[in-house]
């Protein structure tokens, strides 16, 4: 069994009830070792409180839920020393240093001074701010902090790590950054779990996507997978050149919908890739002369939208 076959989470009927708002509503879900998972979702979605729940910070009404094995109800602490969580907000002691930080964390979960010193320079020096290692959080900017919540996560070696909106409010090139450590933590085979309000930042990183809304899953799958099961997403643009007889493509499977205005043909495809090769081939076997064509993939935005029916923000 290969580790993404194996489940770092596994989730059954796990629910949150607010008297009677159902916040999370019987979800059903497995995520892989070593998998990294986004969960998308417009506010009030329930993702906070679903990995509130999975880290301990929220008992579930209904459900079980286990991490690596260890139930989040009747182990809580064995399934939470396994996790490590980035909040979105800065939740430091602006008097300590960055080292202070990290230290005091791997010190809070019982690590011997020595292996926490070592931990801690290795993890600056990793999120590359070992040259402020002895200023206070008061002095760091917020692109320093948001890596420092990061280390801090870090400190115990968690198998599963929590992302939570880990980008909000910093600029495109510490973004990508980031990015680039979020994918040196997968290769390392950590099971990270993302949530986002970044749809490119899901689609780039993640290799399954969960949009949830009203407490539910409504989509799983890669995002490749969801942007293909989205029906009309796609649209393939093609300039005709003189007056021909169009043969009929609406019996390509891929096809939903064709259209031909001012000597261009337009068909709406739920695989962009596929249909615009068979529909080139039954044009070439027509003898249609076409000048040009043009494809527009849908994005995982797209999907989002046609869901939910909002944006991600809302």
């Amino acid at each position: 069994m290969t580790p993404a076959e194996r489940k770092a989470i596994t989730i059954t009927g796990l629910t949150k009830a607010f008297d009677k708002l159902v916040a999370v509503d019987r979800i059903d879900l497995d995520i892989g070792e070593g998998e990294f998972f986004g969960l998308l979702g417009p506010n009030g979605a329930g993702k906070t409180t679903l990995i509130r729940m999975l880290v301990g910070l929220c008992v579930p009404t209904a459900g079980k839920a286990t991490i690596l094995g260890r139930d989040i109800v009747s182990d809580p602490y064995g399934a939470r020393e396994l996790v490590g969580v980035v909040p979105q907000d800065f939740n430091f002691d602006d008097n300590l240093t960055a080292r202070d930080i990290l230290t005091y964390h791997g010190g809070y979960f019982g690590m011997q001074r020595r292996e926490r010193e070592e931990r801690a320079d290795e993890l600056l020096a990793f999120l590359e701010i070992k040259e402020k290692a002895n200023t206070t959080c008061t002095k760091l900017s917020g692109g320093m902090k948001r890596r420092l919540l990061i280390g801090r996560a870090l400190m115990t070696r968690p198998q599963v790590l929590f992302l939570d909106e880990p980008t909000t409010g910093v600029d495109v090139q510490l973004r990508h950054s980031l990015w680039d450590m979020f994918r040196k933590m997968k290769g390392s085979g950590t099971t990270i779990i993302l949530t986002t309000h970044y749809i490119e930042e899901a689609e780039s990183l993640c290799d399954r996507v969960a949009i949830m809304d009203y407490g539910k899953i409504i989509a799983l799958g890669s995002p490749d997978e969801l942007k293909k099961t989205s029906g009309s997403g796609n649209l393939i643009e093609i300039v005709i050149t003189g007056a021909h007889a169009i043969p009929d493509l609406k019996t390509i499977p891929e096809v939903v919908r064709v259209w031909w205005k001012d000597g261009t043909l337009s068909a709406r495809v739920t695989d962009a890739d596929i249909a615009a090769i068979k529909i080139l081939d039954r044009l070439r076997t027509a003898n249609v002369a076409v000048r040009s064509m043009h494809v527009t993939k849908a994005s995982l935005e797209d999907v989002f939208l046609k869901l939910t029916g909002r944006e991600l923000r809302e």
